[in-house]
Order: C-alpha cells, then sequence, then structure tokens
C-alpha cells in the first residue's frame, strides 16, 4: 500500500516510556458509515501470530523508547494482511518494540478493513483462490485503507516545551494548510490531509512557528 506518512516531532525535553492509542478521526472516518460489528483481536492458527479484523476506526498506537536511548528519530509500521486482517505482532507490534529499544519512537497504523466474519485469515485464503470474488470483496475499503496512511501527521511536545507549545495548536496549524485538521493534547496530537502537495510548504513554517512561541 503506498503510504505518504509524515512524523513531525517538537522534541524539546526528554521523552518517557509510554504507550498509547490515538484515534486517527474524531467521530466517523471520512468516507465510512457507523458499523456495529466490533473489532477483533485473536490469535490465528493459520497465520501462526495474533491478528486484528474488522477495524472500522484507525488509530496509532504510540512506542517511545527510554529517555536513555532516544534518539530523534521516528517510524510508522504498516501491518500487512490483504487489507482483510492485520497482522498486528509480527509485522506491527513486534517491529515497533525492536525499533523503540533502538532509540526510534514508533507507530503502529491500524488501518480500516473488509468486513470479515469470526476468522479473517482463513476467508483470506479461501477468497484469493478466486482473484474475481478476492478484488470485489476488498475493493471498496483498499481507497480508506490507503487514506487512513496519507499525510498523517504526528506532534508531541514534552517537558517545560510544553508552558509554551502545545502539540494540538501545533497539528492544527499545519493540517490546515493541507486541506485538512488536526488536533489532541497539549503533549500529544495528530492530524492529517489531503492536499499532499501543500506538506512541503507546510513544515517548512514549523520551525518559526515553535521558534515564535519558545523565544
Amino acid at each position: 500500500m503506498a503510504i505518504r506518512t509524515l512524523c513531525v516531532f517538537v522534541l524539546l525535553a526528554s521523552c518517557a516510556v509510554a504507550q498509547e492509542v490515538v484515534p486517527l478521526y474524531p467521530g466517523t472516518p471520512p468516507g465510512s458509515t457507523p458499523e456495529s460489528y466490533p473489532e477483533k483481536e485473536y490469535f490465528s492458527k493459520l497465520w501462526n501470530t495474533e491478528v486484528v479484523s474488522n477495524v472500522t476506526k484507525p488509530s496509532l498506537t504510540v512506542f517511545k523508547p527510554a529517555p536513555e536511548k532516544k534518539n530523534g528519530t521516528a517510524a510508522v509500521i504498516c501491518p500487512g494482511g490483504g487489507f482483510m486482517a492485520l497482522s498486528i505482532t509480527s509485522e506491527g507490534t513486534d517491529v515497533a518494540k525492536y525499533l523503540t529499544e533502538r532509540g526510534v519512537t514508533t507507530f503502529v497504523l491500524k488501518y480500516r478493513l473488509a468486513h470479515s466474519g469470526e476468522d479473517a485469515t482463513q476467508e483470506f485464503a479461501d477468497l484469493f483462490k478466486d482473484r474475481e470474488k478476492f478484488r470485489e470483496t476488498i475493493g471498496k475499503v483498499i481507497p480508506l485503507s490507503v487514506a487512513d496512511g496519507r499525510a498523517t501527521l504526528i506532534a508531541g511536545v514534552n517537558g517545560k516545551a510544553l508552558d509554551r507549545v502545545k502539540a494540538g495548536e501545533l497539528l492544527a496549524h499545519i493540517a490546515a494548510q493541507i486541506g485538512g485538521k488536526g488536533g489532541g493534547r497539549a503533549d500529544l496530537a495528530q492530524g492529517g490531509g489531503a492536499d499532499g502537495p501543500m506538506l512541503v510548504a507546510a513544515l517548512d513554517g514549523v520551525r518559526g512557528w515553535v521558534e515564535e512561541r519558545v523565544a
């Protein structure tokens, strides 16, 4: 899946070890309708790993390195699974933990998936035998899955910098310039937008925006 993801960090103080889940959108995601079926996480015997299915509310799970290990870099991890399930452990959290141990702040993305029943991995195996039916099953969700990974922005602010710089305000400022929305807590916020060509210009102004507040 083509992912254009950008993480913006204002790391002006030490980063504490933490793990939290940040919703990508407030309320029902764009292009989706409210769904009544729950997200499911279970061990797949077929894939021999923990998987997640029926994702309707995309999110990012944050993994932060210990202060003495952080190196100022970040990565977004997008587990695979044929748009029907996410190999959440082997291709998600295990990778995140590996990188976090090496000082990288990581975000595991759970993007929208096709609706499945009791065992999404078995349905995937069965459907894949009939390529036309498989394409029909995942066709509608692919644009939504891709949208969940486009121009995703994350801002984190910690320590004394919080007195002057608020992550939610920074994200709202950037997202507005790329035709989207952003916001969140003072220390961690997320946002995004669809106007990719404007992203470079929006980011060019981040340093000045921050410097105005910390000067």
